[in-house]
């Protein structure tokens, strides 16, 4: 017992590096983050007609409204809500652990391992709704096995509330609940596909916004997945850095141990290809859901984020630990979890360092230096949000193509509006409007449906000014921009 001691205390110790991780992220937002600082702080109603144009769902932004409201939107406060909850997601991702494998043991893992998680920490530090996702699932989890082993009515109506909290936080969430709701069916469980359908009620609400997004917004930012993106997921949970291919390793090695293996005795393992539960159905769940979302962007041409996946972490992770203790000889299953969770935070590490945009360094560029007649101009409008809330009030700005204001992007028909877009025409526009002052052109190349529309903006101007630049794109960002400026 002496010699098992040290063991949890270093597995505790790392778990607590790994919730510390989870709020250290001071970085300037990046764009994603600007707009849902942005969206969020407006009253209720703007916020809500917004978001028909952003494209999401309304969940997370109305719990951000109110945690910015008390908190404040500096880039430490507003991501804070997303460490809240994925610290929360800790126990939540223990309870439904415990209840799909019946174990304090695996439980215990999966804790660990979402502790340390590279994906989980890099999305607890970031001001968008994915930790709230991974909760809703691991709530939702524990709450539909909880129905299943006792029916009831109170745990009928804690599986529609976490279904339809979840469908109102991403819509990826819906290729989840359908690939439970076929498992259920399969098992003839139509009790239970009932209590995973009547979430709707909760989004009937938001139906029409739904509706308008689905015909109107779409994803005109990203392209379709590759035919590899499962593979890509694991690749990417595993976090980044030269080790990162070996938490891969051992994530996948163990995933299909929790599904296929058994423990002999403390020197064997018995494989059985046709698979044991929960594993499989934990394996079902998490790479079926994200089968149906790739499948349906591959045939709809609907754009992928391998962030989407975090509708599949939770029951991985369960999986993994699963898989952890068919590794009967303690030794060894301590030495796999404790390298699991070394190498988890290692790779969470540059994710939550890592500046993620450029623009911290135009905007102290630009600070103190736009003067009267000047103009702050964004090409693509993508990096105006970013850019825009660090700059002093009043400054002028606006966003090509359509001449507005920074702080939003309208993705209503994007890529139409775009392609139908004159640089030259709102080249000129500038050049008359400001010719007596600066114009600063925070500009950045390849942004999809703009095609070279960016540059030509930029060669205009350099034909009828003075060009220096001021900040050069680097592309050690996520988002990198150049800032020039066009003096007369």
């Amino acid at each position: 017992m002496r010699r098992r001691g040290p063991v949890p205390a270093a597995a505790v110790g790392l778990a607590l590096v790994g919730l510390a991780l989870r709020f250290t992220a001071g970085t300037p937002l990046w764009l994603d983050e600007a707009l849902s600082v942005n969206i969020a702080r407006l009253p209720v109603g703007d916020l809500l007609a917004a978001l028909r144009h952003d494209g999401s769902p309304p969940l997370y932004y109305l719990l951000l409204h109110g945690w910015v409201a008390a908190f404040g939107e500096g880039p430490l406060a507003v991501r804070a809500l997303s460490g809240a909850l994925s610290v929360l997601g800790i126990p939540a991702a223990w309870a439904f652990a415990r209840e799909a494998t019946g174990s304090g043991r695996v439980a215990a893992i999966t804790a660990l391992l979402v502790a340390t998680s590279p994906f989980a920490i890099r999305y607890a530090a970031e001001a968008r709704m994915y930790s709230l996702v991974m909760l809703l699932v691991a709530l939702g989890g524990w709450a539909l096995l909880r129905y299943l082993r006792a029916p009831s009515l109170p745990a009928a109506a804690a599986v529609a509330a976490c279904s339809g909290l979840l469908a109102l936080t991403h819509y990826w969430a819906f290729y989840l609940l359908a690939a439970v709701a076929a498992g259920l069916l399969l098992r003839r469980r139509l009790a239970a596909v009932a209590a995973v359908a009547a979430g709707a009620v909760l989004f009937l609400p938001w139906l029409p916004s739904f509706i308008f997004q689905l015909t109107r917004t779409g994803t005109p930012w990203a392209r379709r997945p590759a035919p590899a993106a499962l593979v890509q997921a694991v690749v990417e949970w595993s976090g980044k850095g030269p080790l990162a291919l070996l938490l891969f390793v051992l994530l996948l090695a163990l995933a299909a141990l929790g599904a296929y293996g058994r423990a002999v005795d403390g020197r064997r393992i018995e494989l059985d290809l046709r698979g044991r539960a929960p594993g499989t159905t934990l394996g079902a769940a998490a790479f079926g859901a994200m089968l149906l979302g790739v499948a349906a962007g591959l045939v709809l041409g609907s754009g992928y984020a391998v962030r989407y996946t975090a509708i599949a972490v939770v029951p991985f992770l369960v999986l993994v630990a699963l898989g952890a203790t068919t590794l009967a000889d303690d030794r060894l299953r301590t030495g796999a979890v404790g390298a699991a969770l070394v190498l988890g935070l290692v790779g969470a590490v540059p994710g939550v360092v890592q500046p993620r945009t450029q623009a911290g360094a135009i905007a102290r560029a630009l600070r103190g230096r736009v003067a009267a007649g000047d103009v702050v101009v964004y090409c693509p409008d993508q990096l105006g949000p970013a850019v825009s809330r660090l700059l002093p009030r009043g400054t002028p700005q606006q966003v090509f193509p359509t001449g507005g204001p920074p702080d939003l992007v309208d993705w209503v028909d994007y890529g139409d509006r775009n392609a139908a877009a004159d640089p030259v025409a709102f080249a000129d526009r500038l050049l008359r409007e400001h010719a007596g002052g600066t114009v600063w052109l925070v500009v950045s190349s390849g942004y999809r449906t703009f095609g070279n529309r960016c540059d030509v903006l930029a060669e205009r101007l350099r034909a009828a000014r003075h060009e220096t630049v001021d900040v050069r794109s680097r592309s050690s960002y996520l988002e990198r921009a150049s800032l020039v400026r066009f003096a007369p």
